[in-house]
């Protein structure tokens, strides 16, 4: 069933006890009024529930490092500098 203002006061608010005065919020009209006509008046829906479905999470290994099993050579030009720094002048 819509709901109506009454006339003298259009601007009043209805509550499960009546019709109130929006500043001062006296009862100007007593009258029983449904909770669910209460929100159609202020125009509140129902809360519809939203799934939302998550993405699967992928993980990813990290490649594989490959060990080494013998040591490096050191470099032969590292060699040649220590030999030439390591003579007397």
């Amino acid at each position: 069933m819509a709901i109506k203002a009454p006339n003298f006061c259009k601007n009043a608010v209805p509550t499960l006890k009546g019709w109130c005065h929006p500043k001062t919020g006296e009862l100007l009209k007593s009258q029983r009024i449904s909770q669910e006509d209460i929100n159609e008046w202020n125009k509140v829906e129902e809360p519809t529930v939203v799934v939302v479905e998550e993405p699967p999470v992928v993980t990813e290994t990290p490649p594989a490092v490959k060990a080494t099993s013998r040591p490096r050579k050191a470099s032969a030009k590292k060699t040649e500098e220590t030999e030439v720094t390591d003579t007397p002048e």
